[in-house]
């Protein structure tokens, strides 16, 4: 499975969330997401449209590349958690630093 093919196949499963993600695919696809989320904040700050929260900036472009994959980031991350055998359920463990702030 060739890098290409690694991001359409989880953008073309944005709402498949059962079934199995290879570790390929998986990987592939969140070193794709880190590549644009850091390019979004690259962008923004060259374009002085950021705003500085804690230790990082939301632009714009930020907010959108992130709208954009988070749906995919989802479905993958259900899926890889069904290919190593256990629930969907997991990735609320993501929400606990959230809920550790209130």
């Amino acid at each position: 499975m060739t890098f290409r093919e690694a991001i359409v196949a989880v953008f073309s499963n944005i709402l498949n969330f059962s079934g199995r993600a290879r570790r390929k695919e998986y990987w592939t696809f969140i070193l794709f997401y880190i590549v644009i989320i850091v390019g979004a904040i690259a962008l923004d700050v060259i374009m002085g449209l950021n705003v500085y929260s804690y230790s990082y900036s939301k632009g714009p472009i930020y907010i959108i590349a992130n709208i954009i994959t988070f749906l995919p980031w989802l479905a993958a991350t259900i899926r890889r958690l069904h290919d190593c055998g256990h629930s969907g359920y997991y990735v609320l463990w993501y929400l606990v630093p959230l809920l550790v702030d209130l």
